[in-house]
């Protein structure tokens, strides 16, 4: 009989170290999951400010593309000159218009960057 009691008195005190063991991997489960969590915000708050980089850089961009588009709608050229280009070199209107209003209108220039490229 006295055996039997000792032997449920140490199932008894493993059973005391099984729940304080839960409870320690309990705190230690419960600290990884809020270091989990701090370092996910830290995550997203770095991909949301490369996302905005990314977007502010596309604005940047698209706003400089625009400013260069005006400067050379300001440039006057001739319609002589583009059916020229047009002949000469066999390419669109749209072609030779943009290679002449990058050149400032000078037709021998605009002939030599169609012909580079």
């Amino acid at each position: 009989m006295a055996s039997v009691e000792v032997e449920v008195e140490e199932l008894n005190g493993d059973d005391q170290q099984d729940k304080k063991q839960k409870k320690h991997n309990s705190g230690a489960a419960d600290l990884e999951r809020v270091t989990d969590f701090q370092e996910e915000a830290e995550l997203s708050n770095a991909i949301a400010n490369a996302a905005q980089l990314f977007v502010e850089k596309g604005n940047r961009e698209a706003e400089a593309k625009l400013a260069k588009e005006v400067e050379l709608q300001k440039i006057h050229i001739k319609k002589a000159d583009i059916d020229r280009i047009v002949l000469e070199l066999e390419v669109t209107t749209s072609i030779a218009e943009k290679a002449l209003r990058e050149n400032k209108g000078d037709i021998v220039e605009a002939l030599k960057f169609l012909l580079r490229d």
